[in-house]
Protein backbone atom coordinates (compact mmCIF):
# COMPACT_ATOMS: atom_id res chain seq x y z
CA UNK A 1 0.00 0.00 0.00
CA UNK A 2 1.10 3.28 -0.96
CA UNK A 3 1.79 6.28 1.35
CA UNK A 4 -1.00 8.24 -0.90
CA UNK A 5 -3.38 5.13 -0.12
CA UNK A 6 -2.34 5.16 3.85
CA UNK A 7 -3.14 8.99 4.21
CA UNK A 8 -6.75 8.91 2.11
CA UNK A 9 -7.62 5.86 3.83
CA UNK A 10 -6.70 7.55 7.63
CA UNK A 11 -8.24 10.71 6.36
CA UNK A 12 -11.81 8.95 5.10
CA UNK A 13 -11.78 7.12 8.67
CA UNK A 14 -10.17 9.73 11.01
CA UNK A 15 -11.97 13.04 12.66
CA UNK A 16 -9.08 15.30 13.81
CA UNK A 17 -11.60 17.62 16.00
CA UNK A 18 -12.64 14.40 18.23
CA UNK A 19 -10.57 11.74 17.34
CA UNK A 20 -7.36 10.32 19.31
CA UNK A 21 -4.16 10.31 17.01
CA UNK A 22 -3.36 6.73 18.84
CA UNK A 23 -7.33 5.81 17.38
CA UNK A 24 -7.50 2.55 15.49
CA UNK A 25 -3.79 2.10 15.27
CA UNK A 26 -4.35 -1.83 16.05
CA UNK A 27 -1.86 -3.18 13.10
CA UNK A 28 -3.10 -5.39 10.53
CA UNK A 29 -6.86 -5.45 10.55
CA UNK A 30 -8.56 -9.31 11.15
CA UNK A 31 -7.90 -11.82 8.87
CA UNK A 32 -5.47 -14.79 8.19
CA UNK A 33 -2.09 -13.92 6.74
CA UNK A 34 1.18 -15.67 4.77
CA UNK A 35 4.16 -14.36 6.78
CA UNK A 36 7.48 -15.44 7.66
CA UNK A 37 8.84 -15.47 11.19
CA UNK A 38 11.50 -12.40 10.89
CA UNK A 39 12.72 -12.81 14.29
CA UNK A 40 11.94 -14.64 17.40
CA UNK A 41 14.27 -12.99 20.65
CA UNK A 42 14.18 -11.63 24.14
CA UNK A 43 14.15 -8.47 24.28
CA UNK A 44 14.57 -6.20 27.17
CA UNK A 45 13.65 -2.36 27.81
CA UNK A 46 14.68 0.60 29.37
CA UNK A 47 11.57 0.32 31.95
CA UNK A 48 12.63 -2.65 32.86
CA UNK A 49 10.03 -5.10 31.02
CA UNK A 50 11.06 -7.76 29.17
CA UNK A 51 9.36 -9.88 27.04
CA UNK A 52 9.72 -12.68 24.41
CA UNK A 53 9.12 -10.64 20.57
CA UNK A 54 8.06 -12.41 17.29
CA UNK A 55 7.83 -10.21 14.48
CA UNK A 56 6.32 -11.51 11.11
CA UNK A 57 5.96 -10.09 7.96
CA UNK A 58 3.30 -10.06 5.61
CA UNK A 59 4.42 -11.86 2.09
CA UNK A 60 1.54 -11.33 0.01
CA UNK A 61 -1.77 -9.35 -0.07
CA UNK A 62 -2.74 -5.73 0.25
CA UNK A 63 -0.55 -5.69 3.51
CA UNK A 64 2.82 -7.45 2.42
CA UNK A 65 5.48 -6.06 3.97
CA UNK A 66 3.96 -4.89 6.68
CA UNK A 67 4.77 -6.61 9.99
CA UNK A 68 3.17 -7.88 13.18
CA UNK A 69 5.06 -7.64 15.96
CA UNK A 70 3.70 -10.09 19.30
CA UNK A 71 5.19 -9.14 22.76
CA UNK A 72 4.44 -11.80 24.99
CA UNK A 73 5.38 -11.74 28.89
CA UNK A 74 5.77 -14.70 31.38
CA UNK A 75 6.11 -12.06 33.87
CA UNK A 76 4.00 -13.83 37.25
CA UNK A 77 3.97 -10.24 38.53
CA UNK A 78 3.07 -7.15 37.83
CA UNK A 79 5.65 -3.92 38.38
CA UNK A 80 3.14 -2.82 41.71
CA UNK A 81 3.87 -6.57 42.63
CA UNK A 82 0.50 -7.53 41.63
CA UNK A 83 -0.17 -11.29 40.59
CA UNK A 84 -0.87 -11.76 36.65
CA UNK A 85 -4.04 -13.42 36.12
CA UNK A 86 -3.38 -17.19 35.27
CA UNK A 87 -5.76 -16.52 32.25
CA UNK A 88 -3.24 -14.39 30.91
CA UNK A 89 -0.43 -16.45 31.18
CA UNK A 90 -2.00 -19.03 30.10
CA UNK A 91 -2.74 -17.37 26.99
CA UNK A 92 0.91 -16.65 26.78
CA UNK A 93 2.12 -20.05 26.99
CA UNK A 94 -0.83 -21.56 24.33
CA UNK A 95 0.91 -18.68 21.92
CA UNK A 96 4.16 -19.57 22.37
CA UNK A 97 2.96 -23.53 22.11
CA UNK A 98 0.99 -22.54 18.73
CA UNK A 99 3.86 -21.08 17.61
CA UNK A 100 6.18 -23.70 18.24
CA UNK A 101 3.59 -26.12 16.49
CA UNK A 102 3.81 -24.08 13.30
CA UNK A 103 7.20 -24.07 12.86
CA UNK A 104 7.86 -28.36 13.95
CA UNK A 105 9.05 -27.22 17.28
CA UNK A 106 8.18 -29.59 19.80
CA UNK A 107 7.08 -26.97 22.99
CA UNK A 108 8.13 -28.39 26.31
CA UNK A 109 6.82 -28.00 29.72
CA UNK A 110 10.32 -27.47 31.12
CA UNK A 111 10.84 -24.66 28.66
CA UNK A 112 8.75 -22.62 31.10
CA UNK A 113 10.24 -23.87 34.23
CA UNK A 114 12.99 -21.39 34.51
CA UNK A 115 13.20 -19.23 37.80
CA UNK A 116 12.27 -15.63 36.25
CA UNK A 117 10.64 -14.72 33.27
CA UNK A 118 14.23 -13.46 32.23
CA UNK A 119 15.35 -16.70 31.89
CA UNK A 120 11.78 -18.04 30.75
CA UNK A 121 11.77 -15.33 27.83
CA UNK A 122 15.64 -16.10 26.92
CA UNK A 123 15.19 -19.84 26.81
CA UNK A 124 12.05 -19.65 24.71
CA UNK A 125 14.19 -17.64 21.91
CA UNK A 126 16.98 -19.92 22.60
CA UNK A 127 14.06 -22.51 21.22
CA UNK A 128 12.13 -21.22 18.87
CA UNK A 129 15.29 -18.70 16.95
CA UNK A 130 16.48 -21.29 14.51
CA UNK A 131 13.05 -21.65 12.68
CA UNK A 132 13.11 -17.82 11.57
CA UNK A 133 12.23 -17.48 8.31
CA UNK A 134 9.63 -20.31 7.60
CA UNK A 135 6.20 -18.93 6.64
CA UNK A 136 3.17 -19.44 8.81
CA UNK A 137 -0.41 -18.45 8.41
CA UNK A 138 -1.31 -15.43 11.08
CA UNK A 139 -4.65 -15.32 12.27
CA UNK A 140 -5.31 -12.15 13.44
CA UNK A 141 -8.38 -11.24 15.47
CA UNK A 142 -9.08 -7.78 17.97
CA UNK A 143 -10.71 -8.34 20.70
CA UNK A 144 -12.13 -5.87 22.59
CA UNK A 145 -11.34 -4.93 26.28
CA UNK A 146 -14.69 -6.69 27.45
CA UNK A 147 -13.12 -9.81 25.99
CA UNK A 148 -10.80 -10.41 28.90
Amino acid sequence: MSLLDIAANTLDNFDPKNDSVNSGSTGLPDGDYLTAVESIEHRSFDSGWDCLQVVFTVLDGDHAGEKEYDRISFATKSKAGKAIPDFILSRSIKFVIKLGSLLGVEMKPEYFASENETDTHEMLANVLASEKGKSVILHIKHRSKEDD
